[in-house]
């Protein structure tokens, strides 16, 4: 998978969790179970981007082998870390 293909991806499931979460807050009877469901299956796949994202940037990170993308990658990661980490909270 490509870098932007990636970034797009945890994008776009960043946003996805943002609408189920809300529509969470609306769905109180026994049929909106599906909300929770959504939702619960767009944070395991958000685990699995962040993951990836994580195995891409780790190394230049670690190596300090910076160009112009890695900041940006490495922030980009650190956001979606924490929308995992408020998630699960």
């Amino acid at each position: 998978m490509t870098p932007r293909a990636t970034d797009w991806g945890l994008a776009l499931l960043v946003g996805f969790l943002f609408v189920t979460g809300v529509m969470s807050l609306f769905a109180g009877r026994p049929g909106d179970a599906w909300v929770f469901a959504l939702h619960g299956v767009g944070g395991f796949a958000l685990g699995a981007f962040v993951g990836w994202k994580l195995r891409r940037v780790w190394r230049r990170v670690l190596r300090r082998l910076w160009d112009r993308h890695t900041g940006a990658g490495a922030s980009a990661a650190a956001v979606v870390l924490l929308t995992l980490v408020s998630g699960l909270a």
